[in-house]
C-alpha cells in the first residue's frame, strides 16, 4: 500500500488517535473540517473522504425512507472543488445510516448497496468504498463518513478498523473547531468595534473623517466574517435614518465585482428585503436549486423571492475558476437582520462558501445573528451620536439666532409704525436656519373677521411655483376656526394651543385641505400664542428624505411663543397710541416694558449660547450630556413671556387676576423639585452651589387647603430661586422647605440661602421695581431689579404676602411666600 511519508496518524510513536486529535484541534476555521477528512483519507491510503449529512426534511426512519444525503464537506486527492451528487436513501451511505453499521463496498459495480445511478463514482473512477455512520453532538443531525479508493484493492479489515476509530470523532472535533471559530470571530468583531469607537470619539476629526472610520469598521467586520465562514460574499446594508429613512444602503462588502443593487427598501421582492421586512433571519440550502426547493422555502419563508442580482452561478464559476463542464458547489446563503429594540437598522448576508463545508448550518446562522447584534449596537450608538450632535448644533444656532431675532423685533417694534410683517419674514428665515429640513414654511394669523386663519408670511421656492393666478390662489387660502369640529390641522392647533407633529402627513385626513403641496412628507404646526391669547400658527414642512432633528418640535414651540409675544407687544403699542389722554405715560411704561423685555431675553439666551459653546469646545461629541442644562436655560426664556405680561399689566395700572385652583401636596412637591433642579443646572458648576428640597412640611396640606394660580406660583418661586442662585456664596446649600407659619398658621414656601446679606433697612427697598443693592451689582451684571417686585405683586394678588427676613447671625437669609390657608375639618 503506497502511503505518503508524512502520515500524521501513524508517525508519532504508536499514538495515532492522539496525533489525529491534536492535528484536528489545531484547526481554527470552518475549513478545518476538510483537513480532518484529509487526514482520515491519508491514514488508509484513500483517494477521497466525504462527510455526508441527511438533508433537512428527510426522514430515513420512515417506511420506505424518504429524502437524501448531501455533501457537507469533502477532501479529494486531485483537489476537485465539488464532485458528488446527492445520494438517495437506497445507497451504501443510506444503508449504513439506517442500519447504524459500517458498509464495506469491495466493488462499486457489483455491490447491491451502491446507488443504482453511481454516475459520480464512474466519473471519478472509484472502485471501492467504506462507509461509517456518525451522529452529530446535537443528536438531531445524522450522517456518514465515506472513504473512496480508485485502485482495485478493497479496504482491509485493519483499515476499516482505523476508519471506525476515527470517523465517530469527526462531529465532536468539528464542534470544537466551531467553538474556537466563534470565539475568534466574536473577539475579532469586538476588537474592530472597540478601535472604531475610540476613533469616532476623537474630537479632532471632522464629521466626514469620522463617517469614513465608521464605514471602514463595518468593512473590516465583513472581511473578518468572510474569512471565518470562508465565503465569497459578506455584505452589510444599513439605514441612515436621519439622511434617508427607510433606505438600506450597501455600507461594506467582500463581493469582488461591482454591485448591481446597492440599495434595498422594505417590501421589495428580494431575499434581502424579506429579511428587512420580516426582521427574521434566512438560510437557503442551495440557491442553485432554488426552483427545485421552492415549495420547502415558501413553507418556511412565506413570500420570499430570490432575484439573483449577483448572477450567482456564472459569477461563482468565475471566482472558483471552474470549467464549464465542472460541477458547481452548493450556493448556500444566509442573512440576518441588524436590529435593536424592535427597530430594523439593516441586514448582513453571507453567500457561497469558497471551500467546504459548502452549506451554512443553523449554528452558522446563529453566529451571524450574534455579529448582527454587535453591529446593531454600534450603528445605533453612532446614529444616536449624530442626532445628539445635530440637536446640539440646532440649540446652539437657535440661541444665537434668537438673540438676533429679539434685537430685530425690538428695532421694528420701537418705530412709530411697528412693522410686524418684517418680524414674521425674519422669523421664517430663522426657522429655516435652525431646523434642518424646514423647506416650506409660513405663518397664518387670525384674519380681521376673527373666523379664519390666513397666510401673512411665506418662505420657500414651492410657494412661488406656477402661474400668478395659482400663486395668488395658494396664498389666498383661508382656514375656518372656532367651528364645532376643526376641519384642518391649523384650526385644531389654533384651538388647542398644542404643537402638532407628523412624519407622514400625506396620510392625515385633514392634510388635503391644509395646503397645495402634495410632496410634503412631514409637518410641524406650532401655536402662536402668549398667555390666554392665541393669534395664529407657525407651519414648518419638509419634502426631502431627511427627517427633522429631535429638537425641531421644541424649537418650533419656542418660536411660536416668541411670535405670540411680539404680536402681544405690537397690539399693546397700538392700543397705547389710541389712548389719547394717557399717551405719554403709557408710551413711557411700554418703552420701559420693552427695555425690560430685551434685558430679560438677552440674559438666558446669552447664557445658553456661551454654555453650549464652552461645553462643545471642551467635550466634543459627548456634548449631549449637558442638553438638560441648555434646555433649562431655554425654559427660562419661556417664562419671560409671562413676566412680560405681568409687568406690562402692572406698569399700565392693570390688576393681576390669578386663576385660583386648589393645590395638593403632590403638585407642590413636583414644583419644588423641578424648580430646584432647573435653577441648580444653570449655576456655574465651579461655584458648587446645591439646592435641596425638604418635603416634610408639605404634609400640612393633608389638613389644610390653599388655592393659587399654579403658573404664577411657579413664576414667583423661580424668581426667588434665581436670586438665590446668583447671590449665594460658593460651596453653600440653598434650602427649600414649607409648612405653616407659627402665629397665623398660614401655608408658606420658604427659600433659605447663605449669600449676600439683606439688611433690615433694605427690606422695603428690595421689593421696589428697578432697585438693586450695590453688593448685588458688584457680584453680577445680570438682573434688572424687577424679580422681587413681580413676586410681591403676585403674592398680594393672591391675598398673601412676600416676607423677607433679614440676614441672621448665621449668614442665612430667608424669603417666604405666604398664602391664605383654610383648615379642613
Amino acid at each position: 500500500m503506497n502511503r505518503e511519508t508524512a502520515d500524521p496518524i501513524h508517525d508519532k510513536a504508536g499514538a495515532p488517535l492522539t496525533s489525529f486529535v491534536t492535528l484536528a484541534l489545531d484547526q481554527k476555521s470552518r475549513s478545518g473540517l476538510s483537513e480532518i477528512l484529509k487526514n482520515i483519507a491519508l491514514a488508509v491510503d484513500a483517494y477521497g473522504c466525504v462527510l455526508w449529512e441527511v438533508a433537512p426534511g428527510s426522514d430515513f426512519d420512515a417506511e420506505p425512507p424518504r429524502g437524501h444525503l448531501f455533501v457537507l464537506d469533502q477532501w479529494l486527492q486531485d483537489g476537485r472543488i465539488y464532485a458528488f451528487d446527492d445520494l438517495p436513501a437506497h445507497s451504501a451511505a443510506g444503508h449504513s445510516l439506517i442500519t447504524g453499521m459500517t458498509v464495506n463496498v469491495e466493488d462499486v459495480n457489483t455491490d447491491p448497496h451502491v446507488s443504482k445511478d453511481p454516475r459520480y463514482l464512474r466519473r471519478l473512477g472509484v472502485e471501492s468504498a467504506v462507509v461509517v455512520p456518525i451522529i452529530f453532538p446535537d443528536s438531531t443531525r445524522r450522517g456518514v463518513i465515506a472513504l473512496y479508493r480508485k485502485s482495485a484493492s478493497p479496504f482491509s479489515p485493519e483499515e476499516i478498523a482505523t476508519v471506525e476509530q476515527l470517523a465517530p470523532l469527526v462531529p465532536a472535533l468539528y464542534q470544537t473547531i466551531r467553538v474556537k471559530m466563534i470565539f475568534s470571530l466574536t473577539r475579532g468583531v469586538d476588537e474592530i468595534l472597540s478601535r472604531a469607537k475610540l476613533l469616532t470619539h476623537d474630537g479632532q476629526l471632522t464629521r466626514e473623517k469620522v463617517e469614513a472610520q465608521v464605514r471602514e469598521a463595518v468593512q473590516q467586520i465583513c472581511d473578518t466574517v468572510s474569512e471565518s465562514f470562508k465565503c465569497i460574499e459578506t455584505s452589510v446594508f444599513l439605514e441612515d435614518r436621519a439622511r434617508a429613512p427607510g433606505t438600506y444602503e450597501l455600507i461594506a462588502t467582500t463581493w469582488p465585482e461591482p454591485f448591481e443593487k446597492t440599495v434595498y427598501h422594505r417590501h421589495e421582492k428580494s431575499l434581502t428585503s424579506w429579511v428587512l421586512t420580516h426582521a427574521r433571519p434566512v438560510k437557503i440550502f442551495d440557491l442553485g436549486n432554488f426552483e427545485r426547493d421552492r415549495q420547502a422555502i415558501e413553507t418556511e419563508y412565506r413570500g420570499l423571492v430570490w432575484t439573483d442580482s449577483l448572477d450567482i452561478k456564472s459569477s461563482v464559476r468565475g471566482f472558483l475558476d471552474l470549467k464549464p463542464e465542472d460541477d458547481l458547489p452548493p450556493l448556500s446563503i444566509m442573512a440576518a437582520p441588524i436590529a435593536i429594540g424592535g427597530k430594523v437598522l439593516g441586514a448582513i448576508r453571507c453567500c457561497s462558501a469558497k471551500m467546504g463545508p459548502y452549506y451554512f448550518a443553523e449554528a452558522d446562522l446563529n453566529l451571524l445573528e450574534l455579529v448582527a447584534a454587535k453591529i446593531s449596537q454600534y450603528w445605533s450608538d453612532w446614529l444616536n451620536e449624530l442626532e445628539a450632535l445635530e440637536e446640539n448644533r440646532s440649540w446652539q444656532l437657535f440661541s444665537k439666532k434668537m438673540g438676533e431675532l429679539n434685537q430685530f423685533a425690538l428695532s421694528r417694534l420701537s418705530t412709530d409704525e411697528p412693522a410686524e410683517s418684517d418680524i414674521y419674514a425674519e422669523a421664517l428665515r430663522v426657522t429655516r436656519a435652525v431646523i434642518r429640513g424646514a423647506e416650506i414654511n409660513d405663518i397664518r394669523m387670525l384674519d380681521e373677521t376673527g373666523g379664519a386663519l390666513g397666510f401673512v408670511a411665506t418662505l420657500g421656492h414651492a410657494w412661488n411655483k406656477g402661474s400668478l393666478k395659482e400663486i395668488h390662489a395658494r396664498k389666498g387660502l383661508r382656514f375656518p376656526v372656532r367651528t364645532p369640529v376643526p376641519n384642518s390641522i391649523g384650526a385644531s392647533v389654533f384651538e388647542s394651543a398644542q404643537v402638532y407633529f407628523n412624519q407622514d402627513v400625506a396620510n392625515h385626513p385633514s392634510y388635503p385641505e391644509e395646503s397645495t403641496f402634495p410632496d410634503v412628507k412631514r409637518m410641524i404646526v406650532a401655536p402662536i400664542w402668549v398667555g390666554e391669547y392665541t393669534y395664529g400658527v407657525l407651519d414648518i414642512r419638509g419634502v426631502g428624505e431627511q427627517g427633522f432633528p429631535r429638537s425641531a418640535v421644541a424649537i418650533a414651540e419656542l418660536l411660536g411663543r416668541q411670535l405670540g409675544l411680539y404680536r402681544y407687544i405690537a397690539e399693546t403699542i397700538k392700543e397705547l397710541k389710541l389712548a389719547k389722554g394717557e399717551l405719554a405715560a403709557q408710551v413711557r411704561e411700554r418703552i420701559q416694558t420693552l427695555e425690560d423685555l430685551a434685558h430679560q431675553l438677552k440674559s438666558p439666551i446669552n447664557q445658553a449660547q456661551a454654555r453650549v459653546q464652552q461645553y462643545v469646545a471642551r467635550e466634543g461629541l459627548n456634548a449631549d450630556k449637558r442638553l438638560a442644562a441648555i434646555r433649562g436655560l431655554i425654559r427660562k426664556t419661556k417664562r419671560v413671556a409671562m413676566s412680560t405680561m405681568l409687568y406690562a399689566a402692572l406698569g399700565g395700572g392693570k390688576p393681576i387676576r390669578p386663576k385660583l385652583a386648589p393645590l395638593d401636596q403632590d403638585s407642590i412637591v413636583k414644583l419644588l423639585i423641578e424648580a430646584a433642579s432647573d435653577n441648580e443646572l444653570m449655576i456655574d458648576p465651579q461655584r458648587k452651589v446645591v439646592m435641596n428640597v425638604f418635603r416634610e412640611g408639605v404634609e400640612v396640606l393633608q389638613s389644610n387647603r390653599i388655592e393659587a394660580d399654579f403658573d404664577m406660583l411657579e413664576q414667583a418661586l423661580n424668581n426667588i430661586l434665581d436670586n438665590a442662585a446668583k447671590y449665594s456664596y460658593p460651596n453653600s446649600v440653598v434650602e427649600i422647605f414649607c409648612g405653616l407659619t407659627t402665629r397665623t398658621r398660614r401655608f408658606h414656601i420658604s427659600v433659605s440661602n447663605a449669600g449676600l446679606p439683606i439688611k433690615s433697612a433694605e427690606i422695603q427697598e428690595c421689593v421696589k421695581r428697578g432697585w438693586r443693592s450695590e453688593a448685588a451689582r458688584m457680584v453680577t451684571g445680570e438682573g434688572s431689579g424687577i424679580g422681587l417686585w413681580i413676586v410681591k405683586n403676585i403674592m398680594e394678588a393672591h391675598g398673601g404676602e412676600l416676607r423677607i427676613i433679614p440676614t441672621a447671625a448665621s449668614n442665612r437669609t430667608e424669603v417666604k411666600l405666604i398664602f391664605p390657608t383654610q383648615a379642613l375639618r
